[in-house]
């Protein structure tokens, strides 16, 4: 997709007017305001910026990569106060950008000459121009349409033939109408509709009989008890919630729904712009109806006041929580500054090979020993076994939009049976506090590589993101042991004094101010 005449200026970052799941190209106009182009490619195009064909000319070149040929795109603004001699650099560029070795090329913009007006003297030299260059318009309708006028200034030209004819489609947005034209195996190979809908395992939790539900797995849970080998333990409870999750709610391969890219949408929004829409339509058929021009103004005041409204109400709502990570994703998202997850472009191989050098690090001590303090060796830290009431505290207070760990048990299953999971897992929990062992289980995670910055193909350029089970999580989080481990850790003065991380009333701002201090 390209945009002529974007008025995007050097102070205004790529995140306030990108697209999800599409690369943005833009040139904007140096040292003065106004005027620029910019073009978005599909992420799983192959492309590259032609830079090198570049000159003082508005006009942004890329290069489509495919299997057998590659198709040269250009996006062109040609300011309406140029002079004749325009025309004579604006034809080199083109010649320059022919002469290599792509088999296609398409040139779209808005050069404001009126291409269908034979009589105006711009539109002479554009065709002269046009004819040198072997390229071809597509465009026949109006692109602009006053009270007054209607002109074919925005045009599609290519060397090649397209699939159909270009459609002129009404945009809110511009005074301009967008330009749509197909081209075989152009791209993707297709008209893009949408990004492509992956498709995952996952369970219909929202279907379940929880009462139903609880009384199986009560059922299941009357032969898993704890017998002194922890391993077995951990594995017979995971596998009681497994079978009855089987039953209940088993494995299906669906599609994974997109976000709506508007969540402040509503029916009343809706009807407002169908409204605008239709009014439209009747003026095109109609444009010296003075009555349909004023009622398609009133509807598109309307539509427009009503949007900005329903969006800042839904942000404003957004901003107002105390959460300040909550609070930063939604000005991420407002700014742009958000980053999308892009799937590792190094080989899974190279990844695991790297990951495991860390783990496998040969300077690392295999066992850790104890920190020396003022306390005598015997008096270390013996844990006192957790009630059954924080677990099942845990456990109700567990997100179940968390994701799922390795044991493939979700949240929310754990959540809704608390009161039937509570018994068992404090078993488990108390066996591996009193034992100093924790089972593999609880130990084995998802590795995820998260893109950090520099080449993507090369693996030290990924953070390993490691996803637990959740029910790992509860041994480390229940609030009998991590209390414990603190007032153990405070009381004998184990932490550093310059720590000031996972320490209550040890804030950044001290660190800061102790740094600064300094």
């Amino acid at each position: 997709m390209g945009v002529a005449e974007t008025w995007l200026a050097a102070d205004v970052p790529d995140g306030e007017v990108s697209i999800p799941h599409y690369k943005l190209f833009r040139k904007d106009r140096a040292l003065q305001h106004g005027g620029g182009v910019c073009i978005y490619c599909h992420e799983t195009t192959r492309v590259k910026r032609r830079a090198d064909l570049e000159t003082d000319l508005e006009i942004l070149w890329i290069e489509v990569m495919e299997q057998k040929h590659s198709t040269l795109v250009g996006c062109a603004y040609r300011p309406p106060d140029k002079s004749v001699a325009y025309w004579d650099v604006f034809q080199a560029n083109i010649e320059k950008a022919m002469q290599g070795r792509q088999s296609r090329a398409v040139l779209i913009g808005d050069f404001n000459v009126d291409y269908a007006d034979p009589l105006a003297r711009r539109a002479n030299h554009l065709h002269s121009t046009l004819t040198h260059c072997n390229l071809f318009n597509h465009v026949s309708q109006p692109t602009r349409v006053t009270s007054s006028s209607a002109s074919v200034i925005d045009l599609f030209l290519s060397n090649v033939p397209i699939e159909g004819v270009c459609r002129t489609v009404y945009v809110d947005m511009s005074d301009h109408f967008a330009i749509l034209a197909h081209m075989p195996g152009f791209g993707m190979g297709k008209a893009y509709s949408g990004h492509p809908a992956a498709k995952r395992k996952g369970r219909r939790l929202h279907r379940i009989n929880w009462n139903t539900f609880n009384e199986d797995l009560n059922h299941h849970l009357a032969t898993c008890t704890f017998t002194g080998n922890l391993e077995n333990a951990v594995q017979s409870l995971t596998t009681s919630i497994i079978s009855t999750l089987d039953v209940h709610a088993p494995l299906i391969h669906r599609r994974q729904q997109e976000k709506r890219p508007c969540p402040w949408l509503t029916p009343e929004l809706v009807a407002a712009v169908r409204e605008r829409n239709q009014f439209h339509r009747r003026l095109m058929s109609d444009k010296g109806n003075a009555n349909l021009r004023e009622l398609h103004r009133q509807a598109r005041s309307t539509a427009r006041k009503l949007d900005r409204r329903l969006r800042n109400a839904y942000f404003m709502n957004q901003c107002a929580t105390r959460d300040q990570r909550k609070l930063w994703s939604v000005m991420n998202i407002v700014t742009g500054r958000a980053k999308q997850r892009q799937e590792p472009q190094a080989g899974i191989e190279d990844l695991s090979k790297t990951f495991g050098d860390v783990v496998r690090d040969p300077d690392r001590p295999s066992t850790l020993t104890p920190p020396s303090g003022p306390m005598p060796a015997s008096s270390f830290l013996q844990f006192e076994l957790v009630p059954v009431s924080d677990v099942k505290a845990c456990l109700k207070c567990i997100n179940p939009a968390k994701a799922t760990g390795s044991d493939c048990v979700p949240g929310l299953v754990l959540r809704e049976c608390a009161d039937s999971l509570a018994g068992p897992l404090t078993d488990n929990i108390n066996g591996s506090l009193s034992t100093g062992t924790v089972p593999m289980m609880f130990k084995q995670s998802f590795i995820s590589p998260w893109y950090k910055s520099g080449d993507p193909t090369v693996p030290v350029n990924y953070r390993p993101v490691s996803l637990l089970p959740i029910i790992s999580r509860i041994l480390e989080h229940s609030n009998t042991f991590s209390k414990q481990l603190v007032e153990y850790v405070t009381a004998h003065e184990l932490y550093p004094k310059t720590q000031f991380a996972y320490r209550k009333c040890h804030s950044t701002e001290d660190a800061l101010v102790l740094a600064v201090n300094r």
